[in-house]
Order: structure tokens, then C-alpha cells, then sequence
């Protein structure tokens, strides 16, 4: 990640977060073509680190609302399935759709606490219209978009992703005491102290390499607590298969429209506004950090962005699965720690200031010299 900072001349920078953090340098451009290998190393580890979220978000949801190990199967290779075809597009731009930025895609997490609501209520059937719902307005929001950029402020997004956490933190609780019934009294509230001092800790202390794979290494750290305890269950895993395709739910689409589908809507449609903020503010930064020059950011290639993150929900919605939005881990691997970074180049600034601000920072640095020099 990167901090945005002014310099003595009031421009603008990108700052690497972290220890010895400065000003990160730009080693491959947006439409540069790296080495072969490189590419396949940063795409095997950002496709790792991806990975995670997506089973972790897609297993809280399923066990929470406590769906069938087939549904499980089928809702993590959907996801993948999805998020990879997503992230091509967003890379490539295919008919408009896409933002041309690497932007990798992944299951939501947004939308864990509708999602979990409306599998109890109506299974995936329901979960599946209650998708396509949301997609459909996420696709009228990215023809509308220019309309929006009014209403979504910096105070109306941070309100709006604060209020989503709170959605997710009941069922992420009720996942605490599922362990199983002859399990140690202490052993669910260790194994989740000891991940979370893991991921808080490398997220505050970490290095930037190190800070990007918080999530895995948070979880194996849990799972040898869990192993100690024995109540990580191995025979599961030897059982199941290393290659298929699984089954797809043969529950169809619920369309009866009856109280559970307009009691849940709503809330989709928040999720589906959420998800909308969160691609266009990710696509901003992203046109600003894949150039080696400072330009304009293109408004065409933001709501192609968001049309395809929306064609993406509604793949999710066929399928049956929670709706995709840009990963969390995408922009670790791409912005700190390979060298596809998407930074600042150091040969200029990325954006200038306004008046206002670079009066305000000259003015700061001048009174310091007054007060440093020599009396």
C-alpha cells in the first residue's frame, strides 16, 4: 500500500508504507509486456493469495447458514471460476467492459450477513435471483455512474464500508464455537487468539513483502494451534479429490417473489452499491499507479470497471454464489511486493494538488526555516 504525501513544492507523492518505505519506483507499466517468467511468478502468487479470501468468505457463509459440503465445493470453484474470468476481463477490456487495470476479482465480503440470510431462507435458489437482483443494478449504476459522483463522497463511502463491517461481524463470531464436542474448553477461543495476534501483528509490524501475505500465514498459524488442540481434521482432506468439476445445486432459481426475496432485496442492493464504491475507488488508483506519466483518469475505462464487475454478479447469480468485487489481497502483491507494482514513478508527480493545499504546505515549510535558522 502507499501513502499519499506532500513534498516541499506541494506536489503529490506515493509513499510505501512501512519500514524503509520511500518513493516507490515503477518497474512495469499498465501496457508494458514483462518477461514470461515474471509474469507467471506474480500471477501464481497473487492468484495465492487470492485464494484465500475467497474459501474463507465462501466457507463462513456456507457453514454459518449450514448448507451441504456439496454446495461448499460448487460455491468455491464457481468463485474461482468467476473471479479468474473477471480479472481477465478487467486486465484486457473486452467491449468496453473492463477497467484495464490489474484488478483481481474475488467473492465479495460484503456480502457475508445477506448472504448467509438468504441461503437460510431460501437456500441457493434464492440466493442466486436475490444476485442477479443486485447485478442488475450494478450494471444501472455503471451507466448512471457519472450521476453518482456527487453523492459518493470520501464521508459516504467510509460510512458505508464501516457499516458493512458490522454486518459481517455476527456471523464471523458464531463461527467461534464450532468445533467439535469433545474439543478442550480452550481451544476455540486460542485458536482464534493466536490467528488474529498473527494478522494484527503483521498488518502493524510487518514489512511490505511480509504484510501481503498476513492472511495465509494468519491461517496456517491457526491450524497448527488447531493441530495441538486436535480438532483439525485431516481424514476430510485425504478423502477428498485433488481434480473435478463439482456438481452444480440442482435447486434452480426461486421465483415466487414471496416475503423472504423483498424482505433480503434491499439489503442486496446495499451490497451491490458498497461493491460499486469500492470498484471505481480501486480503479482510480489503480489508472494512477500503473503510469509512468500523470494523466487524467479515464471515466470510460471506471464504468467499464463496474460493468464488468456487474456482468460478474450475474455470473454469480446463474451459479448460485455470492457476487465478486476486487479483492482485498489484489493490491498487495500489485502494489508493494512484485515488480508488476502498480507505483509512482519518480521521474514526476502523480497529480497536483490543489491551491489551497500547496499555500498551506509552503507556507508550513517556510516557517519551519525560520525557526531552524541560526539566531
Amino acid at each position: 500500500m502507499f501513502d499519499v504525501q506532500f513534498d516541499v513544492h506541494g506536489r503529490e507523492r506515493l509513499m510505501a508504507n512501512g519500514p524503509g518505505g520511500g518513493v516507490a519506483k515503477l518497474r512495469f507499466a499498465a501496457d508494458d509486456v514483462p518477461p514470461r517468467a515474471v509474469s507467471f511468478v506474480v500471477g501464481v502468487q497473487t492468484a495465492m493469495l487470492v485464494c484465500v479470501p475467497v474459501v474463507v468468505v465462501t466457507t463462513i457463509v456456507t457453514r454459518v447458514a449450514n448448507q451441504s459440503d456439496e454446495y461448499l465445493r460448487w460455491a468455491i470453484f464457481a468463485s474461482m471460476v468467476i473471479g479468474g474470468l473477471l480479472t481477465i476481463v478487467q486486465a484486457k477490456r473486452f467491449a468496453g467492459l473492463g477497467g484495464g487495470t490489474l484488478t483481481v476479482m474475488g467473492a465479495s465480503g460484503a456480502s457475508i450477513g445477506v448472504g448467509v440470510l438468504a441461503l437460510v431462507a431460501g437456500g441457493p435458489a434464492l440466493l442466486g435471483v436475490l444476485v442477479i437482483a443486485a447485478g442488475l443494478c450494478q450494471l444501472a449504476l455503471a451507466a448512471r455512474l457519472a450521476l453518482l459522483r456527487r453523492i459518493i463522497t470520501p464521508v459516504v463511502s467510509g460510512t458505508l464500508t464501516a457499516l458493512v463491517a458490522v454486518t459481517i461481524m455476527p456471523p464471523a463470531f458464531a463461527m467461534l464455537t464450532r468445533v467439535p464436542e469433545n474439543a478442550p474448553p480452550a481451544a476455540a477461543p486460542t485458536v482464534s487468539a493466536v490467528t488474529m495476534l498473527c494478522v494484527v501483528g503483521l498488518l502493524l509490524r510487518g514489512k511490505r513483502f511480509v504484510r501481503a501475505w498476513n492472511a495465509p500465514i494468519g491461517i496456517a498459524a491457526g491450524c497448527v494451534a488447531a493441530a495441538l488442540f486436535g480438532i483439525l481434521d485431516f481424514e476430510r482432506v485425504a478423502a477428498a479429490r485433488w481434480i473435478g468439476i463439482p456438481a452444480p445445486p440442482a435447486s434452480g432459481f426461486d421465483l415466487s417473489f414471496d416475503a423472504s426475496f423483498w424482505l433480503l432485496l434491499p439489503g442486496f442492493l446495499f451490497v451491490s452499491f458498497v461493491i460499486t464504491i469500492r470498484q471505481v475507488s480501486d480503479n482510480v488508483r489503480m489508472q494512477r499507479l500503473s503510469r509512468r506519466e500523470p494523466k487524467a483518469i479515464d471515466f470510460r475505462r471506471v464504468q467499464g470497471s463496474v460493468a464488468a464487475c456487474g456482468a460478474g454478479t450475474l455470473l454469480s447469480g446463474v451459479a448460485g454464489v455470492l457476487p465478486p468485487w476486487p479483492s482485498p489481497g489484489s493490491r498487495s502483491p500489485a502494489a508493494s511486493a512484485s515488480p508488476l507494482g502498480a507505483s509512482a514513478s519518480s521521474s514526476g508527480p502523480a497529480s497536483s494538488p490543489s491551491p489551497s493545499c500547496r499555500r498551506s504546505r509552503l507556507s508550513s515549510c517556510r516557517f519551519r526555516r525560520r525557526c531552524s535558522a541560526p539566531t
